[in-house]
């Protein structure tokens, strides 16, 4: 635990001190948002890495992810039109489909569908799988999950105008 909030500080800080295009930085990162794969057009050595700074600065909420908390992200993740992972700083998927999921023996948990990337070697892998085969099992990495764009409640007999 002490490891994860170490990790979410530093990554907080290193973007405090950052500057840039605040304006430019959010167009970058609802485009990987709406599709992961544009982030293959970011010129950045690790743009997983990038994309790390970018969500801690935008994101309306972040979770640490472990076994204990991984049931509690996802059941959030259903109130928001976007979600994002980050592990440590080499894989970023985006939840295709928290509904669409398929049970984990090592999470205990109904993993959704997520496509992103490994970065391997300097080179961004593609993924298309269920969450748990793409982040692997629990273990001592850094996963977080990003929410953005808080969805509003339905409200029971509303329709839509249209």
């Amino acid at each position: 635990m002490i490891r994860i909030l170490t990790f979410l500080l530093l990554t907080t800080a290193i973007m405090s001190c950052s500057g840039g295009n605040s304006e430019a930085d959010s167009a970058r990162l609802q485009s990987v948002l709406q599709d992961v794969h544009s982030i293959n057009n970011w010129s950045e050595h690790n743009p997983v890495e990038v994309f790390l700074e970018l969500a801690n600065r935008e994101a309306e909420e972040s979770i640490a992810v472990s076994k204990a908390t991984i049931g509690n992200a996802l059941y959030k993740a259903k109130s928001y039109e976007y979600c994002a992972m980050v592990v440590d700083n080499h894989t970023l998927v985006t939840i295709a489909d928290v509904e669409h999921c398929q049970n984990s023996g090592s999470w205990n948990e109904c993993m959704p569908y997520a496509v992103g990337y490994i970065q391997k070697s300097g080179k961004l892998v593609a993924q298309r799988d269920y969450l748990n085969n793409i982040i692997g099992r629990p273990d001592m990495q850094q996963r977080v999950l990003f929410l953005f764009n808080k969805l509003e409640p339905e409200v029971p007999g509303e329709k839509e105008e249209g």
